[in-house]
């Protein structure tokens, strides 16, 4: 019998998988980036400069494969942070300043309170194995040694994700729809905040 793990998940995203966690992400939110970055090579391309490889958990096969990633917010960093700078570079200083703002409207996160953790997206590339599972249950692990009670989570209304959500214990806390500009540039009726409570 082989007893060799599928996957082990780690804190933080080795260097040599930032590239292809930067292209995980594009790829898995392309509606939403598409009228306001681009096709997905484009926006790997500006991700991957915008990843803070310590605020996520990652699932690694044992051939150092990157299998998926959950990201968060912690102590005012997160895992993605688009720099203004990159975005007035590729897109000059007034379209570079006009998505920055559109980036921040769109991306905007708030804790309910100090002792919430906020995700920050998740990604799997192969489905099957309870890459998505083991991931929220390790980000609850570490939210729990970091004194928080709760984690909280957005997710769009059509995304089957959220049975996955439920199942782990997160709960439908409110329910935002689109105004027809947002719809119009990510592609996305509304969105479900989520949220769930810790316990020791």
């Amino acid at each position: 019998m082989n007893n060799t793990p599928v996957y082990t998940i780690e804190q933080g995203i080795k260097l040599e998988h930032r590239e292809y966690a930067a292209r995980l992400y594009a790829e898995a939110f392309a509606k939403k980036f598409e009228k306001l970055l681009g096709s997905p090579d484009e926006v790997t391309e500006i991700l991957k400069d915008s990843i803070n490889t310590r605020y996520a958990f990652t699932a690694v096969s044992p051939s150092n494969e990157l299998l998926g990633l959950v990201g968060f917010y912690l102590k005012n960093s997160s895992l993605m942070d688009i720099k203004l700078k990159k975005l007035i570079k590729k897109y000059g200083f007034n379209n570079g300043l006009y998505k920055k703002f559109i980036i921040f409207i769109l991306f905007f996160k708030k804790r309910d309170n100090n002792k919430q953790l906020l995700m920050d997206g998740i990604v799997v590339k192969q489905k099957g194995l309870g890459i998505g599972t083991e991931l929220l249950r390790r980000l609850g692990q570490f939210a729990l040694a970091n004194n928080m009670t709760s984690i909280k989570l957005d997710v769009i209304d059509s995304n089957p994700a959220k049975k996955l959500y439920e199942r782990e214990g997160f709960v439908k806390t409110s329910h935002i729809k689109n105004l027809k500009i947002i719809k119009y540039l990510i592609g996305v009726d509304g969105l479900f905040t989520m949220v769930k409570l810790l316990k020791k």
